[in-house]
């Protein structure tokens, strides 16, 4: 196996295909409908400097491969025969169907293709979509590359700012192409980078039965784009946008917030774009600032800083032709953001604010060479850099130590961390805590008016420090052959593609970090005199830092992820079938930290601060991902199809979450203080869900096996209908977790209501865990492991139907699907809008939190239902409107209570605890509309002025999502988050 792996990969540096490209293929014909071979087919294209040309084979197949997407003419020429000229667009990562009848006359014929959508694909049995900036600029879309999804049939609408939409997986389950460079954040699988959209000429979507092309490993959807272009003519835009905050409803929620302020929005962009030699060399330059900024703060603390988010963005672009058999892009983009004071709450103090900053840099180099009529190769280098820090704005000067005579200043708690204050308890059960909590409340809580009494907030300072620096740089090489064998044609392809993840992490706490106040212990002790031998041992405060260790000091935790792929496909064409024979394999490494790997040692590891370690690899034979297709032409314009893809995404956080580098500079450290502010040193404990950790050996990776059939159908009066269903299951989820958890915690299966049966198998998951931890002389009790019986489903069934003309186009899609399973990525913590670790998260972490407890049923990203309706309409007075509406289900969501679990714990966290299965209740479904209007005023020819308005959310529907699950809580039951209220957009463009 490893010998044909290594000759494949030698083959595959040989040659190379490109994803940022399109193709146009089709047959050309005689009157009397024969093949005609020898036809001279030449494309010229706006982005494209020099033509591009073929010879039709025997048949009149004829394929132009490897061209930019944009707009084409292609010239049809043979002797004896009139010359054929076809006006066509070039989709990314589509094929234009352009078939041809040639006749004796020597008169020359012009036609225009609808390369645009909607078309029906007659060689791929993948769901695409695709969209390109003629459509999305006139629709009232926002202007970041996440506001693109809104638009993506059968993908649901989110209003998250992190994690992505959930579409057959998880929301960090996506991959995100800008220019064909993976920007999705390494490690965690969203999109919390900053790519915007200002300057995209097409968006290309896969969301199911992907081929062997491309390297699709994704267990949700894959959203490409591609960036304008250079042209031989100049043309360039500035325009401004503008979004004031007394342009936007007043927001309606069911517990009003205490936090309240003003939110002005602005953007303005400029592009320029043109040859630097003509019919050789383009270049193509766009510059992007949006800003924002708020205002007239204030909350329960009173008056609150101004804060502010300023960003700047350059991009440039060339395009060169040497010949016209070569074409290479080079490109560059550079971001800096810089935002202060913009994460206040509604109950903390002015001090405890934060500012932050991110530096992005993406670089592209890319070649696509035409060998002959037959065959092309390309290659791909990427680097993406995301650079970011964020920290206090006030740092204290406080040191942390869990020395046996450390102390915490209550008299000056404020200084000592992020403090969450506590509010009194009921004075007859905790009168003693009252007593020593009344003073500080007092002194540092905030005064309700309406009871006039001091009630809790956060005082003190921000709690963290962090510099975070991640990386992703690739290479990709391919090769495209096209070859007929007797009633065959087949389009083989080869590639090639590494990749290396790397992530370096600075992070502290700020004084003691997070500082809390404890009521348990003192439950039942009246107010009075006590001595001090009776309150010593009591915790009032809890404090969580990060304690390193002295090599630890000041240091950066690397962690890299290394993937390497090798895709084979075949593309057959076989009458009027059509059959994809694929397979993508992959191997997969992961480097943690201050380990070293040693053959002779018991666990396999020896202790070496700061050392890179293997800490584990995921070989070729463990993934081997078929991509098989059937597709049948019913006729000229219809098709139905079957396909089976199976993926195994890469997206995975284990290198930092399990590295041994957390035992040395991110172990998180609790103490706990008696009311003198004395640490008893008896309770402090590291938590040993966050340190090192070893995996169980030989595991599955996780995996979604896909099968998917479709319907595409040209309707009456140029409307195309598509239609398909798909499932979805995926398996094999790693975890961390107890390495005793099944036979600990496994009889929590049986309580009252649960459907879910105890584990079978109760053995632990490394029976030599602590013979490895005493030789290697630390690590956690918690080990990684797949988790016996995980997995998650997906059914779907959608419909899509869209026409395009000359004046308007519309495209409407409803989807209904069903997301259930018992493994939930989506809804793991309180605040379920942030960067998750994948394999490392609260998800089986100690009693009530396992796979069996209440976990089976449907999951927080399940939409049942989904209406969307998009589309523009050209007026006479050289006006357009645009609209975008839709409507879908409610958010599932369920009870958590770790009362139901104080049998097997005495933790105090309810959190991903539920009391009931997954996903008992919804909230309300939601439905939108918002419309856009653009007036063009045209001069001098060339020149162009544009006004427009857009309007988000027009009937101001505020749904509530994002529901309290928490039972204990005085909001339990209430939404948490809202859709946004109506707004007004005004933009001003100058064009030429």
């Amino acid at each position: 196996m490893r010998k044909t792996l290594l000759f494949l990969c030698i083959l595959a540096g040989s040659f190379g295909w490109a994803q940022q490209t399109g193709s146009i293929s089709g047959y050309v014909v005689a009157s009397n409908g024969e093949g005609l071979p020898g036809v001279t087919i030449s494309a010229t294209g706006d982005v494209l400097p020099q033509p591009r040309s073929t010879i039709s084979q025997a048949s009149g197949s004829y394929r132009l491969t490897a061209l930019p997407p944009g707009n084409y003419q292609v010239t049809f020429t043979m002797a004896g025969f009139g010359t054929v000229k076809a006006n066509v667009v070039v989709r990314l990562q589509g094929d234009t169907d352009l078939p041809v009848v040639m006749n004796t006359e020597t008169t020359e014929e012009v036609m225009t293709v609808q390369g645009a959508l909607p078309l029906i694909s007659k060689t791929s049995t993948e769901i695409k979509a695709s969209f390109d900036d003629e459509v999305f600029k006139e629709l009232p879309l926002g202007e970041e590359y996440r506001d693109m999804m809104r638009m993506i049939p059968g993908v649901q609408v989110t209003e998250d700012s992190i994690r992505g939409p959930s579409a057959g997986g998880s929301g960090q389950d996506n991959s995100y192409k800008f220019d064909g460079v993976d920007v999705t954040l390494p490690m965690f699988g969203t999109l919390s980078s900053e790519p915007s959209s200002h300057d995209i000429a097409q968006v290309a979507v896969v969301k199911g039965g992907a081929q062997a092309v491309n390297y699709n490993r994704s267990g949700g959807i894959t959203v490409n784009t591609i960036s304008k272009s250079g042209t031989n003519e100049f043309k360039g835009e500035i325009s401004f946008k503008m979004q004031a905050d007394s342009w936007s409803a007043k927001e309606e929620r069911e517990t009003v917030s205490a936090l309240v302020g003003e939110t002005d929005r602005s953007w303005l962009t400029a592009s320029l774009g043109g040859p630097v030699y003509r019919d050789r060399l383009y270049f193509f330059v766009s510059y992007y600032a949006p800003e924002y900024e708020r205002s007239n703060r204030s909350n329960s603390y009173g008056d609150l800083k101004d804060g502010e988010s300023d960003r700047d963005e350059y991009f440039f672009k060339f395009t060169f032709s040497p010949t016209d058999s070569l074409t290479l892009h080079a490109s560059y983009r550079d971001s800096s953001r810089d935002s202060y004071r913009l994460n206040y709450y509604a109950n903390s103090a002015p001090t405890v604010s934060s500012s932050n900053k991110a530096d992005q840099t993406i670089t592209i180099l890319e070649g696509d060479w035409i060998l002959t009529n037959n065959a092309s190769m390309s290659f791909k280098y990427t680097s993406y850099d995301l650079d970011t820090f964020g920290g206090p704005d006030q740092i204290l000067s406080v040191k942390p130590s869990d020395a046996a005579d450390a102390t915490i200043d209550i008299d000056n708690i404020n200084m000592m961390g992020s403090v969450s204050l506590a509010n009194l308890r009921d004075a007859d059960e905790y009168g003693l805590f009252n007593q020593y909590m009344a003073p500080i409340l007092e002194k540092y809580g905030w005064l309700d008016t309406t009871t006039g009494q001091y009630m809790a907030g956060t005082v003190g300072a921000y709690s963290t420090i962090n510099d975070q620096d991640f990386q992703r740089e690739s290479f990709q090489v391919s090769y495209d052959h096209y070859a007929a064998f007797g009633y065959s044609e087949h389009t083989f392809h080869i590639g090639f593609k590494t990749s290396l993840d790397e992530e370096d992490l600075y992070r502290d706490r700020n004084g003691w970090g997070y500082v809390s106040f404890l009521y348990s212990d003192f439950q039942g002790m009246p107010a009075g005199d006590y001595s001090y031998e009776e309150l010593a041992g009591i915790p009032f405060i809890q404090a969580e830092y990060l304690r390193k260790s002295d090599a630890g000091n000041n240091s950066i935790v690397h962690s890299e992820y290394k993937a390497m792929n090798i895709e084979l496909n075949d593309n057959i064409e076989w009458g009027d079938w059509n059959f994809n024979i694929g397979v993508l394999l992959s191997k997969d490494t992961l480097y943690g930290q201050d380990l070293k790997n040693d053959s002779n040692a018991l666990s396999g590891f020896v202790e070496s601060l700061g050392s890179k370690y293997e800490m584990y690899e995921i070989d070729w034979d463990k993934m081997i991902q078929p991509r098989l297709g059937a597709l049948y032409r019913i006729n000229e314009t219809d098709t139905a199809a079957f396909s089976y893809a199976k993926y195994n995404p890469v997206a995975s956080s284990l290198p930092r979450a399990a590295s041994w580098a957390r035992n040395y500079h991110l172990l998180r450290t609790r103490a706990f203080f008696n009311v003198f502010g004395e640490i008893i040193p008896d309770l402090t404990y590291d938590r040993s869900s966050s340190s090192g950790k070893l995996f169980v050996p030989d595991m599955t990776p996780r995996g979604i096996d896909e099968y998917m059939v479709s319907y595409n159908k040209q309707l009456p009066d140029g409307w195309t209908g598509k239609f398909n269903a798909r499932y979805r299951k995926a398996s094999h989820f790693w975890e961390d977790t107890n390495n005793n958890a099944r036979s600990r915690f496994g009889d929590s299966a049986n309580l009252e209501g649960n459907s879910a049966e105890p584990p079978s198998n109760t053995d632990d998951y490394i029976p030599e865990l602590n013979a490895y931890r005493e030789q290697i002389g630390s690590g956690s009790s918690y080990v990684i492991a797949e988790l016996d019986g995980a997995f998650t489903k997906f059914y779907e069934v959608g419909a899509n139907i869209e026409k395009r003309t000359a004046d308007w186009y519309l495209n409407a899609s409803y989807t209904w699907s069903h997301y259930y399973g018992n493994f939930d990525q989506d809804n793991t913590a309180y605040n379920n809008d942030l960067n998750i670790f994948i394999g490392s998260s609260i998800i089986a972490d100690g009693a009530g939190r396992q796979i069996w407890d209440f976990k089976y049923g449907n999951l927080r990203g399940d939409r049942r239902h989904l209406l969307k309706l998009l589309g523009k309409y050209n007026l006479f007075w050289n006006a357009t409107v645009g609209a975008n509406l839709f409507y879908q289900s409610g958010q599932p969501w369920e009870t958590w209570n770790v009362d139901v679990y104080r049998e097997w714990t005495g933790s105090s966290s309810s959190t991903y605890r539920f009391a009931e299965p997954a996903g008992s209740r919804t909230s309300d479904a939601h439905y939108q509309v918002d419309l856009t209007y653009t007036q063009r005023f045209t001069f001098a020819e060339r020149y162009n002025f544009e006004l427009k308005v857009d309007i988000y959310n027009l009937t101001d529907n505020q749904t509530g999502y994002n529901i309290n699950p928490y039972y204990s809580s005085s909001t339990y039951g209430e939404p948490r988050s809202y859709y946004a209220p109506r707004r007004f957009k005004l933009t001003a463009a100058f064009k030429f």
